[in-house]
């Protein structure tokens, strides 16, 4: 199942600093000048060479610093030319992310968010459905297409829609490396990026500083994307350019909001409909015991004992661990449940863990821990983070523009020791037969094709 939150966070097992993510501080960027950035930027390089425990693995000081020089240079040109405002401010964002991204940990980033956005929210579906393909049909990027899954009813005639072209310009191989080129993803490849796409795209600020999106002053950002629609007012396949201005983020939430799946919770797959939250289970047929665990905390400690009692009594003698939306947190309670299961000595065709590409942080090591811990087999994608990275994150802020820099403190060497089976690039994937996920058309009727395919693996259904 495709994951397509418009906001993703990446947080550690601890903060050491009390910044949070916040918007984009607008009012310090207004009278924000070069020399001021200047000084933010030497902060910047100071402050990542003595906190972080080694930020120049894949690119050297000296180039970083080289790239913070070129940045100031951006910012006295466009201060000689009077360009101010939203363009001055989108392009030494835009130039920021860039930068850190470059470091490819993906920790390290600016920890703000726009105080605008598109009202739209994108994600990558394979055209071949799990059901009939193999694991690398699911590898090569031609097999798969970006649609839009949800948007503010004032567009509602492009839900669904594929789109084709941004800002005039084709959805090709170097319009994506313009969209990656912000991600700070710790393997590179499209598996990794494409998720994060929709959080660039609903991007005011680092599409224009992409050149993809528009500023007028009378109108504000707008953004241009051609799409194929789907004929819910037009004819299928019409080929068409939608204009999509912006709203204030704050409106995210209580703007009326389109949705492209069909029908209603009670008729999806269990992992997709009708629950929300951190945490729960659910009975997925007589036997088998389905838990999703989307946010690491030690609190679960208590939820997790329960889950250990219900399988020690023989109540459920099958068990389906969804940890496709975890995202990190606190590690402990994750940990320890992997070691009670191992315990339990369930067999490996009585035990699927579920992972993807937002498995991260403690949610990657909590995996980690039931390779290590248990026989379990895993169904989904390739997780996109290694088990030895780095992590822990602190934040500050720099001086004159008030950007949140959020950085690692500490570098992980979480496989040291255990016992994992791990691809060329040092992460976990999917057990052979078991990578799965929804096609569009799948996804719209509630269709979950890695839970379809853990359920086939332990014996309910085929897929």
């Amino acid at each position: 199942m495709p994951v397509f939150y418009g906001c993703i966070f990446l947080l550690f097992i601890s903060c050491s600093s009390p910044l949070t993510w916040s918007p984009y501080p607008l009012d310090s960027w207004n009278s924000l000048t070069s020399s001021g950035w200047q000084q933010d930027l030497d902060a910047l390089i100071t402050t990542l060479s003595t906190r972080h425990p080694n930020p120049w693995t894949v690119v050297s000081r000296a180039e970083f610093q080289d790239n913070l020089d070129a940045l100031v240079d951006l910012a006295q040109e466009l201060e000689s030319q009077g360009n101010g405002g939203f363009t001055y401010q989108a392009q030494l964002i835009t130039g920021l992310t860039r930068n850190l991204a470059e470091l490819q940990d993906g920790h390290t980033s600016v920890n703000m968010y726009s105080p605008i956005i598109f009202p739209l929210i994108t994600a990558w579906f394979p055209r071949i459905s799990s059901q009939n393909s193999r694991n690398q049909d699911l590898d090569k990027p031609e097999n798969w297409e970006l649609r839009i899954v949800r948007i503010h009813r004032d567009y509602s005639h492009l839900l669904g829609a594929r789109v084709i072209g941004i800002g005039g310009t084709t959805l090709d191989e170097f319009l994506e490396s313009k969209l990656n080129s912000l991600i700070p993803a710790d393997i590179p490849g499209h598996q990794a990026y494409r998720p994060q796409h929709s959080n660039i795209l609903s991007n005011p600020y680092l599409m224009a500083g992409l050149g993809l999106a528009d500023f007028q002053p009378t109108t504000g950002a707008m953004l241009f994307l051609e799409v194929e629609t789907l004929g819910i007012e037009q004819d299928p396949g019409t080929t068409t350019t939608a204009e999509i201005p912006t709203i204030l983020r704050g409106d995210f939430h209580s703007a009326v909001w389109e949705t492209a799946r069909l029908g209603v919770p009670d008729d999806w797959d269990l992992p997709i409909g009708g629950y929300s939250g951190d945490r729960w289970s659910a009975e997925a047929a007589p036997g088998i015991l389905y838990i999703q665990y989307n946010s690491s905390d030690l609190n679960a400690m208590g939820f997790f004992q329960d889950a250990i009692q219900l399988l020690t009594d023989g109540l459920y003698t099958r068990l389906i661990l969804d940890l496709r939306n975890n995202g990190g947190g606190n590690s402990v309670a994750g940990t320890w449940f992997a070691k009670q299961l191992g315990g339990l000595n369930i067999p490996p065709e009585n035990l699927v863990t579920l992972v993807g590409p937002y498995t991260f942080s403690s949610g990657m090591w909590m995996a980690v821990d039931m390779m290590h811990h248990t026989s379990s087999r895993f169904a989904g994608l390739p997780i996109q983070t290694k088990p030895d990275h780095f992590g822990e994150v602190a934040r500050f802020a720099l001086p004159n523009s008030g950007i949140i820099i959020g950085h690692s403190t500490k570098q992980w060497h979480y496989s040291r020791g255990k016992k994992l089976t791990l691809d060329e690039s040092g992460r976990i994937r999917p057990s052979p037969g078991l990578e799965g996920v929804s096609t569009f058309e799948e996804w719209t009727q509630g269709i979950d094709g890695a839970y379809r395919k853990a359920m086939a693996y332990l014996g309910i259904g085929e897929w």
